[in-house]
């Protein structure tokens, strides 16, 4: 992770842990000795005694303890210097470190975001691994607005990716709502006392900012969490895609719609798309979420006779883009673009064109719809999907190249009332592959 020069003036805390040779002797060992802290801050003067056998559960005083028994022996001082920011280490964190080393819990503290990032740099510090991991719980799922600052800091502070992970969602997400990109999640509320001076993020009334570009690695991150969706692979990938639509209302409206992707041969759902109007774009995940969270994919957007369709991967727009610091976030890309041909009265089958771009070779690649065979007998045009298909629908198509139209690259098609077999194979990625079937499945005014 790069280094980023902090931002906010530090003071030093300096712990002194001293052992006065109080009749301690030898053979007893140094679990049974005491010794007295002294914590002094630029307003604070404390002095405590403490059984070293509760000290010697932080992995921190254990190995001084351990590595010079003239800690014990002759009274010698153990000087700890932790620098922080003057609120985030206290005489209270301090001892709440100690009574959670001494019995698992905490006693008369406050337990809120503000107490437990004090805690967090204390067991940081002094390297009390499950306190360290419960503060992290903790004020990952109770992140605000007017804490972010504070929050990015110390997960940058003590190198903990977990929280540096939650505290970058939700200034990305907090960014985007400022940018006119997305809507609040109901659990979040925006605060007025929070400004952004790229590349800073800026609690006006503690005076205090964090700089951005500590989240520099996250663009690209991102890009990795994602790429198994991207992938292609040379054999053919069996897929279902089953959809949920809404009770009408009495408006007529079905909306919205819902799809999931289930890999056949384990049952496990792959991505999962949702739409809320005709006109509506199709937000892609990994699982029910919101735009631009961890779980989000890409979006495909379509014109207004909605026979055209461009398929775009997680990044944001380039005007949006330009205007957070450098590999904050992704900029948008384009991963395929879907034409059907008009068909307003349905007197021939559909007709559709599929261009995208290999992400490895970056090659543009070209797909049209195999075109059906009328048959004599049944009076209508058919297809041969192998048995893969089981329910007669204008939905169903087979997606070949222009040059070869023996080698299928991608079938879809009806198999019950909402339950769909999507079977596809490179150089088509998942992605790219679900999205096709959408476009097939989304209602058009100029497509029968």
């Amino acid at each position: 992770m790069e280094q980023v020069e902090p931002v906010d003036k530090k003071v030093e805390v300096i712990i002194r842990c001293i052992h006065p040779n109080l009749n301690w002797k030898p053979q007893e060992g140094p679990n049974y000795s005491i010794i007295y802290l002294a914590m002094t801050t630029l307003v604070e003067d404390f002095r405590l005694k403490v059984s070293s056998k509760i000290l010697s559960r932080s992995l921190f005083f254990k190995n001084v303890i351990e590595k010079d028994p003239n800690v014990l022996s002759k009274g010698k001082a153990i000087e700890i210097k932790i620098t922080a920011r003057k609120h985030q280490v206290s005489v209270e964190s301090l001892i709440a470190c100690l009574d959670y080393l001494d019995h698992q819990s905490f006693f008369e503290v406050d337990i809120n975001v503000k107490s437990m990032l004090s805690m967090l740099v204390t067991a940081n510090f002094l390297k009390i691994t499950s306190l360290e991991n419960y503060c992290v719980e903790f004020v990952g799922n109770n992140i605000e607005s007017n804490s972010i600052v504070d929050v990015s800091n110390i997960a940058f502070q003590v190198k903990n990716l977990q929280l540096m992970n939650k505290a970058y969602l939700y200034v990305r997400v907090l960014l985007l709502y400022r940018f006119g990109q997305m809507e609040l999640p109901e659990n979040m509320k925006d605060s007025k006392n929070i400004a952004f001076n790229s590349p800073y993020l800026l609690n006006t009334k503690t005076n205090s900012k964090v700089n951005l570009e500590i989240f520099n690695y996250k663009a690209q991150e991102s890009y990795i969490e994602r790429k198994m969706f991207h992938e292609v692979t040379p054999q053919y990938n069996l897929m279902r895609i089953d959809r949920t639509r809404a009770e009408e209302s009495i408006t007529g409206s079905d909306y919205p719609h819902t799809f999931k992707l289930i890999r056949e041969h384990d049952q496990l759902q792959m991505l999962y798309a949702e739409r809320w109007s005709d006109s509506g774009n199709f937000v892609i995940s990994k699982s029910p979420n919101f735009p631009f969270s961890d779980e989000y994919i890409g979006v495909m957007t379509n014109n207004f006779w909605g026979h055209e369709f461009s398929i775009f991967d997680h990044g944001v727009e380039d005007k949006v883009f330009k205007k957070f610091p450098t590999g904050f976030i992704k900029v948008r890309e384009t991963k395929m673009n879907i034409k059907f041909e008009t068909n307003i009265l349905g007197e021939s089958p559909r007709s559709l064109n599929v261009s995208l771009v290999n992400d490895e070779t970056k090659e543009l690649i070209k797909f049209k719809n195999l075109a059906p065979k009328w048959n004599e007998r049944t009076e209508c045009y058919t297809l041969n999907f192998y048995g893969r298909v089981s329910r007669a629908s204008a939905k169903n198509f087979q997606l070949v190249m222009p040059d070869d139209q023996e080698t299928i690259y991608l079938m879809f098609g009806k198999i019950g009332t909402e339950s769909f077999h999507l079977d596809y194979r490179s150089p088509i990625s998942m992605y790219q592959a679900f999205c096709i079937a959408l476009a097939s499945l989304a209602r058009k005014r100029v497509v029968a």
